[in-house]
């Protein structure tokens, strides 16, 4: 396991590889390619042998949905360290709902990249757990998937994707996925704001840093992420050892000011890595081709990001009946599946079999998991009407333009 060291092994840098699709022979070669700049895989080895992927692997979903990350990424990645003469697993443990996972694996690909290269599939609901301290949040102690603990070198695989909670999803919110099915669920009641939760994933960064993340940019989502969003074609790999390097970047290139996402700032705090965009050294490609334009961010960035945590946190409560984001149902979309029952870490969301589920809106600490987990795009955030005169939607933004044209 790599020591917490700021930025690790090589802080601040960051490859980028171009690569339009995921035909197997060009992903392998851009992977090569990310990956050379940091002395291939034996260099990220260094000597060691035991090493876990980490991919994102959220719902059930196809990988043209570009919810998880892609099977020919993991395999390629896989297939460098196997070739380095590693030991490898790859292992996750899909949001929300606490029943099993095997189909989630099995639709999003990764269970047939096992079965081809013959490596064995954690599934983090299944492989028990440890329960480790963290240095700070509001999470003193959290239990962390077993594969993790004893993996000599993690191989962090994010797919870059926006979130209506965390502004963007990527190296290191992917690091959240330590932690099995529904206990991540339910860490959001400890921390339901956006920057508080934004301590528990650098926390566990602080603790369990992954040796090396290789981001999933070819197709991202852009929009309602991190699962109700919708694709978008950017052709990148971006990699590094510096998780806040490479999210910084991406953020940058999604269109954030990078000041306004919690994860970033929280991770600038606690000094794990480089932040600003001045530090980081980018190789492969230029930072300003990186720029994705028009790229849609979610609704939910633009509520109040520019105020300091000190002005926030007493007026939450003042202000909690004014500016609040609720999800709702959408009655045409919904399948009556309840995943979002199942994946409510307060129990906000009830129904009755076979109907539509409802809102206690006092119990909903709006965490968002509901959406994130439905695989029908079923549920939406809901604005208060304070937030949406004051903070107008990207929609709003863009009917404006056109009219103005």
């Amino acid at each position: 396991m790599d020591t917490p060291v700021r930025g690790g092994k090589f802080p601040g840098r960051v490859a980028a590889a171009r690569v339009d699709s995921y035909e197997r022979e060009r992903i392998g070669a851009a992977v090569r390619q990310a990956m050379a700049a940091f002395g291939g895989a034996a260099g990220i080895l260094d000597g060691r042998t035991r090493v876990l992927l980490k991919p994102n692997v959220l719902r059930p979903a196809a990988p043209e949905e570009a919810v998880t990350t892609h099977p020919e990424v993991v395999r390629a990645v896989a297939a460098e360290f196997m070739a380095a003469g590693a030991a490898v697993s790859i292992g996750d443990g899909p949001g929300g709902d606490p029943g099993p996972a095997g189909p989630v694996f099995e639709k999003c690909g990764i269970a047939g990249v096992c079965r081809d290269l013959g490596l064995p599939l954690r599934n983090f609901q299944e492989t028990g757990s440890v329960e480790v301290a963290l240095p700070f949040s509001a999470a003193r102690k959290v239990n962390i998937a077993q594969p993790v603990a004893q993996a000599e070198v993690i191989v962090n695989l994010p797919k870059l994707k926006t979130h209506t909670l965390t502004h963007i999803t990527c190296a290191l919110k992917n690091i959240y996925g330590y932690i099995p099915g529904f206990l991540k669920a339910k860490l959001h009641t400890l921390a339901p704001r956006p920057d508080d939760f934004a301590e528990i994933v650098c926390a566990l960064w602080a603790v369990f840093p992954p040796a090396f993340s290789l981001v999933d940019a070819v197709v991202a989502m852009e929009g309602q992420g991190p699962s109700g969003g919708t694709p978008r074609q950017v052709g990148r790999i971006v990699a590094g050892t510096d998780p806040l390097a490479i999210d910084t970047l991406c953020a940058w290139a999604m269109g954030f000011d990078v000041r306004d996402v919690p994860m970033l700032a929280a991770a600038r705090r606690h000094d794990l890595g480089a932040g600003e965009l001045d530090a980081i050294e980018v190789i492969g490609d230029s930072a300003e081709a990186l720029r994705i334009p028009g790229f849609r961010l979610p609704h939910t960035s633009k509520i109040a990001p520019h105020l300091p945590r000190w002005i926030m946190r007493p007026l939450a409560a003042v202000a909690g009946s004014l500016f609040w984001v609720k999800p709702c149902v959408l009655l045409e979309h919904c399948t009556r599946c309840h995943l979002c029952v199942r994946s409510c870490p307060t129990g906000a969301m009830r129904a009755e079999k076979g109907k539509v589920p409802t809102l206690d809106a006092p119990t909903c600490i709006s965490c968002l998991c509901c959406q994130e987990m439905c695989p029908s795009h079923a549920i939406y955030a809901r604005k208060s009407f304070a937030v949406n005169r004051i903070f107008r939607t990207e929609e709003q933004r863009e009917a404006a333009r056109a009219k103005g044209r």
